[in-house]
């Protein structure tokens, strides 16, 4: 007999605001763009492994209906950064989705996303053919650390 999970119920907090303005089916995505060990391979199979920092760094991207709520508040996050870079607040969080198991067993599995701040500005578009993209509004924002913990 095969094995199923159950998705759902997903909560996304920024300093401590939980995000709810999502504004279409990709709600929101966390990618890492590099390996945490990368592997020096010599003659007769001998290998060195060393640790790559740079794979701890995440990457969100999160898509939010413009002019929301949680929309004014990253963006008032990145016009801060923008009138003074040292005085940035950076932002912490998580993201949690929790797994069910189909018979009644439940875990979550936890992105712990620290010191992270807003790396690209928002693009915008208007559209007369009724691309509900234009209502949305995508921010990346780049974390220095990330840690997946699974309960």
């Amino acid at each position: 007999m095969g094995t199923h999970i159950l998705t759902g119920d997903d909560s996304l907090i920024l300093n401590d605001r939980t995000l709810t303005d999502f504004a279409s089916a990709d709600i929101s995505t966390i990618t890492f763009n590099g390996d945490v060990a990368t592997l020096e391979r010599s003659k007769n199979g001998n290998g060195v492994f060393a640790k790559n920092e740079q794979g701890y760094v995440a990457v969100l991207t999160l898509n939010l209906q413009k002019a929301s709520g949680d929309d004014k508040f990253l963006n008032e996050n990145m016009n801060i950064s923008k009138r003074d870079f040292a005085s940035s607040i950076l932002l912490n969080g998580s993201f949690t989705q929790k797994i069910g198991d189909g018979v009644g067993g439940i875990s979550k599995n936890t992105y712990l996303l620290k010191g992270g701040l807003i790396t690209k500005l928002p693009d915008a578009k208007s559209n007369v053919a009724g691309d509900a993209s234009q209502g949305m509004t995508s921010y990346n924002v780049t974390f220095a650390d990330a840690e997946i913990v699974i309960r």
